[in-house]
């Protein structure tokens, strides 16, 4: 199956990869899937058809994704239960596969403490060769950022949300550096 119309298919019904698997076993595509007497959950098969045009046009307007059959998606998340069978990226997608990698989260509402060490830790690991992995919310996260920034620029921001919607909005502009010099 083309990785386009894998992305569409898995992305409209939120098929997980193992579900993708038993899709692309029986050489189904995307125009014979809700008729087929597949295995599947209907409620997602249902979603599956509701979505799918749209799902097409997102993925055509967010060209850069990646999906679990693909080389670049990261070992470590293919070996978690039910990985997202999609990524989509802004930056540099090699820092995702990164020798060495260390995730730094913490509070939103940090101390000045807190703020300082996740800023200063992060930046010396940085300078080390440690991709710095967070989450680009604001307090300990938007630190790690930072801070790794001020490094040598390896760094990682993982979204709750999609990669169109800055969230929080405050954040904006640290997102945008993050996709300009790493990797979101």
């Amino acid at each position: 199956m083309e990785r386009t119309e894998y992305a569409a298919i898995a992305l409209s019904g939120d098929f997980v990869p193992s579900e993708m698997c038993k899709i692309e076993s029986v050489g189904l595509s995307s125009s014979q899937l809700f008729h087929s007497q597949i295995d599947l959950s209907r409620s997602k098969l249902k979603n599956y058809c509701k979505n799918f045009s749209s799902v097409v046009k997102t993925i055509s307007k967010y060209r850069n994704f990646i999906t679990f059959n693909d080389e670049q998606y990261p070992d470590a998340l293919r070996n978690i239960f039910e990985p997202p069978a999609v990524l989509f990226y802004e930056g540099e997608l090699s820092l995702i596969n990164s020798q060495s990698i260390l995730a730094v989260v913490g509070s939103r509402k940090a101390d000045r403490y807190g703020v300082s060490i996740a800023k200063e830790y992060s930046r010396s690991l940085s300078e080390t060769g440690i991709t710095i992995v967070s989450g680009l919310a604001v307090g300990i996260d938007a630190q790690a950022h930072l801070g790794a920034l001020e490094g040598s620029g390896s760094t990682v921001g993982i979204l709750g949300t999609g990669i169109d919607i800055a969230y929080p909005a405050t954040n904006r502009q640290l997102i945008r550096l993050v996709m300009e010099r790493g990797c979101v």
